[in-house]
């Protein structure tokens, strides 16, 4: 099992604070490529093909789980 950590202090994916010109969804997205680099990595690491991996979250967490997935 390996826990992927967000990468920003708190540890958080994507700033909740509204921004004046980003959506959340914008703001998920600009983090996207980083969470799936980081599964695909641990994926490498450990031999596991997409198909045999489960991915899980909580929070923020889901939100990257559901739109990486």
């Amino acid at each position: 099992m390996v826990a992927v950590g967000a990468p920003a202090p708190g540890h958080y994916w994507f700033s909740e604070t509204a921004q004046h010109d980003q959506s959340k969804q914008q703001r998920v997205n600009a983090v996207l490529p980083q969470f799936v680099d980081s599964v695909r990595h641990w994926q490498q690491q450990s031999g596991l093909r997409p198909d045999a991996t489960a991915l899980v979250g909580f929070s923020q967490g889901s939100t990257m789980v559901l739109e990486g997935g």
